[in-house]
C-alpha cells in the first residue's frame, strides 16, 4: 500500500512569501490548502522576520507536511531586493529544520522538482 505524503511547497520572501500544501498518493496530487503570509513594511525588519517565523510555525503545526519544495533565489533585474529574501529563505528553512522536515531546492524555471 501506497504512502500519502504531504508536501509544503513555498515560494520564499520578506513582504510575501507563499505557500501550497498537497497530499500526493499513487501518482495523483490533491491540493490541502494555500495562501500567503505578509509581513507589514512599516514593521522593523526583524519583527518582520519573526512574524513570517512564527506564521509559517502555525501552518506547520496545522499540516504537518512530511516535506517541502522551496524555489532557490534568482535575481535577473531586482538585486535590491536579494538580501530580504535571503534572509526570508533562511528564516523559511530553519522554521522547516527545526521541525525535521526535509526541504528540497528547486529552480524557479523547472518544472518538476526531482
Amino acid at each position: 500500500m501506497a504512502k500519502k505524503r504531504r508536501v509544503m511547497g513555498i515560494d520564499p520572501g520578506l513582504a510575501n512569501t507563499g505557500f501550497g500544501i498537497i497530499d500526493a498518493l499513487n501518482g495523483k496530487l490533491h491540493a490541502v490548502s494555500y495562501g500567503v503570509i505578509e509581513t507589514d513594511a512599516q514593521e522593523d525588519h526583524s519583527i518582520r522576520l519573526l512574524s513570517l517565523y512564527n506564521r509559517l510555525l502555525a501552518i506547520i503545526d496545522e499540516f504537518r507536511p512530511d516535506e517541502a519544495e522551496m524555489e532557490t533565489l534568482y535575481f535577473s533585474r531586482n538585486s535590491s531586493s536579494a538580501m530580504p529574501v535571503a534572509e526570508a529563505k533562511g528564516v523559511i528553512t530553519l522554521c522547516l529544520a527545526q521541525q525535521n522536515i526535509p526541504v528540497h531546492f528547486y529552480t524557479p524555471n523547472r518544472s518538476n522538482p526531482r
